[in-house]
């Protein structure tokens, strides 16, 4: 097969979670991408740096330890919480109580008055309900 040209811990870069029980399994697999038979080349020079490459590939899958999946939920008092082992305990997310709520507003849309006008238009729910549509 062609050889991969970027190291093997290069951007961009993929995830993959799979049971620690089939680690060894993988890590040993891996090891066919170190004959000289899989790559596109014969040139020595390339193929040692295949072969180192693959080496560190082999090294990351061997020594990855477990996943931590971050899982995020609100609550009923609209709470922003992460949790890192699958949902077993929750954290407050730091910053959300003091900072969200300054966010919403200063990004939320509002209604600009023309002058001379004493109230604000009333919303009329489109008959697609895609969008609001403004009326005197």
């Amino acid at each position: 097969m062609p050889y991969p040209t970027s190291e093997p811990d290069a951007p961009v870069l993929v995830c993959v979670a799979f049971s620690q029980d089939w680690q060894q399994v993988v890590t040993g697999a891996l090891n066919q991408l170190l004959l000289a038979t899989a790559w596109l080349t014969s040139d020595p020079d390339v193929l040692a740096l295949i072969r180192a490459r693959a080496t560190q590939l082999i090294e990351m899958f061997g020594s990855a330890g477990e996943c931590v999946m971050q899982l995020f939920r609100f609550t009923a008092d609209c709470q922003l919480q992460i949790s890192g082992d699958a949902g077993i305990t929750w954290v407050a997310v730091p910053g959300w109580v003091a900072n969200f709520a300054t966010c919403v507003v200063k990004n939320q849309a509002y209604v600009i008055m023309a002058t001379l006008v004493s109230s604000p238009p009333v919303p009329v729910w489109t008959p697609d309900g895609t969008d609001w549509v403004y009326s005197p």
